[in-house]
């Protein structure tokens, strides 16, 4: 099964498609559960400076993943 993104959609010019594959998959997973991380961590993790500066650190790294992940599930490049 796969999924099919229309061009307008995310501004290209060709429609895309996403396969349903155990890679694609586990790709996903990892992504949630780094942003279940994000979330438990802000719920818990405020209390000291050093915290906070971690807290940070986290939220830069799940953005990069973000960006990695959607990149990689459309297979986008730097155009």
């Amino acid at each position: 099964m796969s999924v099919k993104i229309t061009p307008t959609e995310l501004g290209l010019r060709k429609a895309v498609e996403v396969k349903e594959s155990n890679k694609n998959i586990r790709a996903t997973w990892e992504l949630q559960k780094s942003l279940a991380k994000l979330s438990i961590d802000q719920a818990t993790n405020t209390e000291t400076p050093e915290d906070v500066e971690k807290m940070f650190d986290t939220m830069l790294d799940v953005q990069a993943n973000v960006i990695a992940y959607i990149a990689d599930i459309l297979k986008l490049d730097e155009k």
